[in-house]
C-alpha cells in the first residue's frame, strides 16, 4: 500500500521530461534555411553571414517565340524592399509601366503562382508592377543576412526594356522572362538599348542588333502582323 504514491510521482516525471524533449526540438530549425544560418552564426559570436546563390538555367528563346508568352514593357523602377524567405532573401522591385511594347497571350507553363510582396511596396496602382529577384541583404535577429544576388540592382527612375513571364493569379506581379538568363536592357536618354541580362543569350544578341528601343518597338509589331505559323 506504501508503494502505490510511488507511481505518479514516476509517470509525472517522464511527462516532464517529455515535453522538455519536444521544446528542444522546436527550437532548432530546419538546416539550411535562413533561421538555422542565423543560429550557425550567432553560436560563433559572428553577426556577418553569406550566403551563396546558384543561378537557374537559362531559357533558350529567340525574340520572335518570346514574343509568344512574354509580356514586354518599358518601365522604370519607382521603389524596392527585402523579403525574408525561409531557404533565401528576396529584393523586389515595383516598376511603373511607361508602355507594354507586347502582352503575352497566355502565361508560359509552369505558370508559376504570384508571390505576395512586401507590404511597403502595396498597393500598386493600375499602372504598376512587382517583380521578386533572389538575393539581398536583411537583419534577421540581430545578424545581418547577405545573398548573393541573381543580378545587379536596377536604378531608381532609369528606364529599362523588360520581358517578363505572367504569373498565374495577378496581372501585376510578375517574374522577369529568360529564366537564368534575366532578359532586361537599359534604355538610354536617346533610345539606346544596353544589356543588362544577367548572362549572354540568343535574345539579348537579336535585340542589341536593333540598337534603338525604337526600332525593337517597330519589330515587334511587324512579327505581330505574321499570320499564325509563319513566325520563326
Amino acid at each position: 500500500m506504501r508503494r502505490s504514491p510511488i507511481i505518479p510521482i514516476l509517470v509525472l516525471c517522464c511527462a516532464g521530461c517529455k515535453v522538455t524533449s519536444t521544446k528542444r526540438t522546436q527550437s532548432v530549425p530546419e538546416q539550411g534555411t535562413v533561421e538555422w544560418h542565423v543560429q550557425q552564426a550567432k553560436a560563433k559570436g559572428e553577426t556577418k553571414v553569406s550566403l551563396a546563390q546558384f543561378p537557374g538555367m537559362g531559357q533558350e528563346s529567340n525574340l520572335d517565340q518570346a514574343l509568344e508568352y512574354s509580356t514586354i514593357v518599358s518601365a522604370i523602377p519607382i521603389s524596392s524592399a527585402v523579403q525574408i524567405g525561409k531557404d533565401t532573401i528576396f529584393t523586389w522591385y515595383k516598376f511603373k509601366i511607361m508602355s507594354f511594347l507586347s502582352k503575352a497571350e497566355r502565361c508560359d507553363p509552369p505558370c508559376n503562382s504570384a508571390p505576395i510582396p512586401p507590404s511597403s511596396l502595396l498597393p500598386l496602382a493600375p499602372d504598376e508592377i512587382a517583380i521578386p529577384f533572389g538575393g539581398g541583404t536583411a537583419v534577421v535577429d540581430g545578424v545581418t543576412v547577405t545573398v548573393s544576388a541573381e543580378r545587379s540592382h536596377f536604378k531608381a527612375n532609369e528606364k529599362y526594356i523588360l520581358f517578363l513571364d505572367s504569373s498565374a493569379d495577378s496581372s501585376q506581379v510578375f517574374f522577369l522572362g529568360g529564366g537564368g538568363h534575366q532578359w532586361a536592357f537599359k534604355v538610354e536618354g536617346r533610345g539606346e538599348l544596353y544589356d543588362e541580362s544577367f548572362r549572354s543569350s540568343q535574345l539579348a544578341q537579336q535585340v542589341m542588333t536593333l540598337h534603338t528601343e525604337e526600332r525593337l518597338s517597330k519589330y515587334m509589331r511587324t512579327i505581330a502582323l505574321k499570320p499564325p505559323g509563319k513566325k520563326d
